[in-house]
């Protein structure tokens, strides 16, 4: 099938002729004979004069119309797509002739020359890397829809620029050369979406642009010259704004009526100072991001009347301190008519505006020098908040009232060094990252949470350099179960004292378990580890699973690492999906040991019909992301967990070592995930390639 693109009221005729189809994505799709028909009958309308046809797309055909100006006014459409990028030296008057041009599309040319002269019947231009400093002054498209010139040498939207009654899409993304937009007034009234992002000499944007009555989104990312941005008071559509990488953008302007169709409001990295005390009037905003903005150290009370605000981002503040819940101080202060017995009881007023942040489901705020974590307590998104993260803070403790947040799945704890206890967690949390805490020492009701008991069903715990929490868990764990075992191994058996769900846990310690029946050291060059077991027919693969471990040590070298773990599942040389884990240590990191269970009943049904002998094979694949080096792997081991009185054989058949150049590689290799493409019988087996 050929995906192309369609405008006009023909494509219900062609749908119904089954000529052509649309997906979901609004893209057309053709069948490709159909496509060459196509291309033979414009083909036919000039044989020897390609100049003479309707449509031009074969290179050949294209770069000589284009270099010996012999276009005609028959062309309405030109596609330039060359075999190899090459530069296309134009002639002044090429586009002179061809008065009926609706579509010009340039894929990977570059174009070099002058141009006095672009038909005023274009509709569609996509011209990247547009070699004109400035449009023709006679160009005046008023059928053009979409005007697409990224990377181009235009350096001001004059002359040319009249009135486009139609346009409805404007990209000069990459325009490094443009310095200023002009009056927008009755030129754009149609206009949807103004993408200026990196235009790096951008210094303002014209008031009128916040008047465009069509307008729904604005990107102006990577302008970090940018200095004014108009007021929006009179949208009545836009609905994004994005000024990210605005570094030289201090304010945002007054926003003094409500705007009700804005969502998304993204100034991260920007060189903003404050938010206006007046963002209450976005009433209808879902998405705020104001991370990484060195400069801003407050944000307003008025932030408590988003009442329809999803995520909210401050990551990386470094001027805040605290989120307190008093009247007048801290950067997020409460409503003031808060009860004492907030999660126990309703507001006493009905009215909506009393609620905070109501509909809050990710709040972001690492790395931001918080002190405390009160300024939770003030929130009214106890049913809604799904993921938090308070990583990098220098608070020592998490409110009671915490458990509360019956919603929550994602926690980020990682490096709150001066965090000493977590309470209880919200009942439906499954990852937890707490890696560089190094002050902890409590997480109530670690010990069940490790064994899955009750409602509490973790599948990710990141506890790298707790050293603290393991050694009183462990003494824990000996006065429970009365165990002369207290340290990694303990904690171990406790993960896989339930066979249900896939869990993944990270701990401080030195070796993989003694117990884990199948163990490799680490050898240099040796990337690959790979474990084959034979699975006998009757194993109920319900209550059997298989535990892998990874031991890494302290690294040598004085320099940060990252080292990727990918775990590969076969079933006799058939494939499911690959489960990747990432993991970071740097030269300060003590030893530790990822953990990761996966229990057999997650196989695909598909792949479980496999006739026996079946073979499920297991490769551990260990790189750091700088190629040559070798990661600072100590041992790696898997051990098949079965239930006690399972009376079941299972063995090892197989375990090997094998360097890069034995292996596929799997770094790029795609997996299939379509079940009709795996082929079950024993003849196509002999024809897969191993792992």
């Amino acid at each position: 099938m050929q995906q192309t693109y369609l405008d006009g009221l023909s494509q219900k005729v062609l749908v119904e002729k089954a000529l052509i189809n649309i997906d979901e994505n609004k893209c057309i799709w053709m069948h490709d004979l159909m496509e060459e028909m196509g291309k033979e009958i414009i083909r036919q309308e000039s044989p020897g004069e390609p100049g003479k046809r309707s449509r031009l797309w074969f290179h050949e055909d294209v770069y000589d119309v284009l270099t010996e100006n012999t276009g005609t006014n028959k062309v309405k459409g030109i596609i330039v797509k060359l075999p190899r990028p090459i530069e296309i030296s134009l002639n002044a008057k090429c586009f002179k002739k061809m008065k009926s041009l609706q579509l010009f599309i340039n894929i990977n040319a570059s174009f070099s020359g002058e141009v006095r002269y672009l038909p005023n019947q274009l509709r569609f231009l996509d011209w990247p890397g547009c070699p004109l400093q400035s449009l023709p002054s006679n160009f005046n498209p008023k059928n053009l829809v979409s005007f697409n010139m990224p990377g181009s040498q235009i350096s001001r939207l004059g002359g040319g620029f009249k009135s486009f009654h139609r346009l409805k899409s404007m990209n000069l993304e990459g325009c490094h050369s443009l310095t200023e937009v002009p009056n927008f007034s009755g030129m754009f009234p149609s206009l949807e979406t103004l993408c200026l992002s990196y235009c790096m000499s951008l210094v303002e944007l014209h008031p009128s642009v916040g008047s465009l009555e069509k307008l729904v989104d604005i990107n102006l990312a990577g302008c970090y010259s940018l200095t004014m941005f108009p007021r929006i008071d009179n949208s009545t559509s836009l609905r994004s704004i994005d000024l990210r990488g605005c570094t030289s953008l201090k304010h945002f302007p007054e926003i003094e009526e409500k705007v009700e169709s804005l969502t998304t409001l993204i100034l991260t990295k920007s060189g903003i100072k404050e938010l206006p005390s007046s963002i209450n009037n976005l009433i209808s905003l879902e998405v705020l991001h104001v991370g990484f903005c060195s400069s801003l150290a407050q944000i307003p009370q008025s932030i408590y009347d988003l009442q329809q605000l999803q995520t909210f981002c401050l990551q990386n503040g470094p001027k805040f301190v605290t989120l307190t819940n008093t009247m007048n101080s801290g950067v997020l202060p409460t409503n003031p008519n808060v009860a004492d017995d907030k999660y126990g009881s309703t507001p006493e007023s009905n009215d909506e505006t009393s609620l905070r942040l109501p509909n809050l489901r990710s709040f972001i705020a690492g790395d931001c020098n918080l002190s405390d974590t009160d300024f939770l307590v003030s929130l009214d998104c106890v049913s809604t908040l799904e993921r938090l993260d308070l990583s990098g803070n220098i608070f020592e403790s998490l409110p009671l009232c915490f458990t509360k947040f019956a919603s929550l799945t994602y926690l980020d704890l990682d490096g709150c060094k001066r965090l000493r206890e977590i309470p209880e967690l919200p009942p439906n949390v499954e990852s937890l990252h707490a890696r560089n805490c190094v002050s902890l020492k409590r997480i109530a009701n670690l010990s069940n949470i490790l064994e899955q008991k009750g409602s509490k069903m973790i599948n990710h715990m990141n506890l790298t350099k707790c050293w603290r929490l393991r050694d009183r868990l462990a003494q824990d764990v000996k006065k429970m179960k009365r165990t002369l075992l207290i340290n990694e191994v303990t904690l171990f058996s406790l993960c896989l004292s339930s066979l249900q769900s896939e869990f993944q846990v990270v701990f401080p310690a030195s070796d993989v378990p003694e117990w884990f029946s199948c163990q490799m050291d680490f050898t240099a060059g040796f990337p690959f580890y790979e474990f084959s077991f034979d699975i006998v027919p009757h194993l109920q693969l319900e209550n059997t699973g298989l535990a892998i471990c990874v031991a890494l040590e302290k690294p040598q070298a004085n320099y940060r690492y990252q080292c990727d773990f990918e775990v590969h599942f076969s079933f006799n040389h058939h494939r499911p999906w690959p489960d990747r884990v990432l993991g970071e240590i740097d030269a300060t990191e003590p030893a530790h040991v990822f953990m990761y269970y996966y229990p057999f009943s997650k196989i695909p049904p598909f792949l479980r019909l496999i006739p026996p002998p079946v073979t499920f094979r297991v490769t551990i694949v260990c790189r750091l992301a700088d190629d040559g080096d070798d990661p600072p792997i100590k041992s790696c081991g898997v051990h098949l967990v079965m239930p006690p009185n399972e009376d079941v054989s299972i063995k090892i058949s197989k375990s090997q070592k094998l360097p890069p150049e034995e292996t596929l590689d799997l770094k790029t290799r795609r997996t299939d995930k379509v079940e009709d493409d795996y082929k079950l019988s024993e003849d196509d087996e002999d024809d897969e390639e191993p792992l």
